[in-house]
């Protein structure tokens, strides 16, 4: 695991059928600004997105890329997270993190 992964939020994830992985670091930001190549948003008057939309940067081991609608981020302040994007960031053959868009779900 790389060692920026040793900080930021901790997060588990969820599967559609129950699973649930071990508590592992992610950094879960949020997006502050509309940008037509991530979603759909819309500017406010202080930038933000207004949609619970952030950008998620998490360890190559926890890779939901394959199958990111079966996936579910969460993380210990009961936020759950739905994942409309995601991608491998690789460096020749290596892949380095996973990053994704996601949009907090509510209930």
């Amino acid at each position: 695991m790389s060692k920026i992964f040793k900080h930021g939020t901790t997060v588990f994830l969820t599967t559609n059928d129950g699973w649930k992985s071990e508590y592992f670091k992610a950094y879960i930001q949020p997006i502050r600004y509309k940008n037509k190549v991530y979603l759909e948003g819309n500017y406010t008057e202080i930038g933000n997105n207004g949609n619970n939309v952030f950008i998620y940067l998490g360890p190559a081991n926890h890779d939901f890329t394959a199958d990111l609608h079966n996936f579910r981020i969460n993380d210990l302040q009961n936020r759950r997270f739905i994942i409309d994007k995601a991608e491998k960031v690789t460096l020749d053959d290596k892949v380095l993190y996973i990053w994704a868009v996601i949009r907090q779900v509510r209930g």
